[in-house]
């Protein structure tokens, strides 16, 4: 689709599309050259004034009456001399008229563009990964309804096709889908009614643990960490073992609320370890892969320092020193490095690091 930006009478510039683009939405379709029409006729009024206003005024006719002795409408927009034979003078559009008019058309063409496109099915055979890369890329060539779409297939089928996504599917795809809503707001709607279905499963029991990851994760994306909290707080005082199942995923959003007290009554220092060295010992095993590297390495080590010494921080703060003393001497022997040494030294001390990443 060409896109035409033409000056229109109104001194403003309006948004025109070729004649030829009809984009369908309900049944009903749209030539969206009237958009350009619509600023053009609006200018043509005013000139119709213009003309009208500077027409000369028989001096045996008294000011507001017309030929034939009625009395002539006067428009709010022109303002006559008081002596007769004047030529009236017609006020320009006010700028904010004239920028909030310009602005609304502008909005009417996305919308319609938006409309246009936004009947995307997914074919017989999806490739979940392309459909995110084509996501991205219909968001970037404004063909946003087409955008959102696919974000929302995506999130909805990825892991039944392909379980590898699901780190994928809570991290960069909701990331590129928060930028889509930044841009096209019905995208960030649709993304908030998703977080808030998960929340209403979690509350009511349906896949409670899956749930709670995509609710705390689109929460992340959006800045909403309270709302993770809270949740949290609600299954703490209504549901206490479904807060045991998902606490690890909740602990970030309860460290930035400096809920330390909270999370100690969920704290099983073992096993927290335990799950910490794993995925300290699963990252270095793939970095030795070429296509992933020295990047995984790093991201790995920073985790495993981050995580430990929140673990060790948050026994202190609770009064399980000998615990915290414990995991952090086994942690040492796993990675013996003086920046993490550090780390652990400052968090033996309460000093809790901030959630990474």
């Amino acid at each position: 689709m060409t896109r035409v930006m033409t000056k229109s009478k109104t001194d403003g510039w309006l948004p025109h599309t070729l004649r030829s683009f009809r984009p369908v939405f309900c049944g009903w379709s749209f030539d969206l050259h009237y958009v350009g029409v619509f600023g053009s006729t609006l200018g043509e009024m005013r000139e119709s004034k213009l003309t009208t206003a500077n027409k000369r005024v028989p001096a045996n006719r008294r000011p507001g009456e017309q030929a034939d002795g009625s009395e002539e409408f006067q428009p709010d927009r022109c303002r006559r001399s008081p002596s007769p034979g004047a030529v009236a003078e017609l006020e320009p559009w006010p700028p904010l008229t004239v920028t909030i008019m310009n602005r609304t058309l502008c909005a009417l063409f996305i919308l319609m563009t938006s409309l246009a496109h936004a009947d995307w099915t997914a074919p017989l055979e999806p490739d979940p990964d392309r459909i995110l890369k084509e996501a991205k890329s219909d968001a970037a060539a404004r063909r946003y309804g087409d955008a959102l779409a696919k974000h929302v297939w995506f999130h909805q089928n990825a892991l039944r096709l392909r379980p590898s996504l699901y780190g994928v599917r809570l991290s960069f795809a909701l990331s590129d889908w928060a930028e889509l809503g930044a841009a096209y707001p019905p995208a960030l709607a649709k993304l908030q009614s998703i977080r808030d279905e998960a929340a209403r499963n979690v509350r009511e029991g349906n896949g409670s643990r899956d749930a709670f990851h995509d609710f705390a994760s689109i929460n992340k994306t959006l800045g909403d960490d309270g709302k993770t909290k809270d949740l949290f707080v609600w299954l703490d005082s209504n549901k206490p073992t479904a807060a045991t199942a998902v606490f690890d995923l909740a602990q970030p959003a309860l460290i930035k609320a400096k809920e330390y007290r909270l999370c100690g009554r969920y704290i099983e220092p073992d096993t927290s370890f335990q799950r910490i060295l794993h995925a300290y010992r699963e990252h270095n095993r793939i970095a030795r892969d070429p296509k992933f590297g020295e990047r995984l390495r790093e991201f790995g080590e920073k985790q495993f320092s981050n995580d430990t010494a929140t673990l060790v921080a948050l026994l202190v703060l609770n009064e399980r020193k000998a615990d915290a003393d414990r995991i952090a001497g086994e942690a040492v022997k796993e990675r013996d490095d003086p920046k993490f040494k550090e780390q652990l030294e400052k968090a033996k001390h309460g000093n809790v690091p901030a959630p990474w990443p």
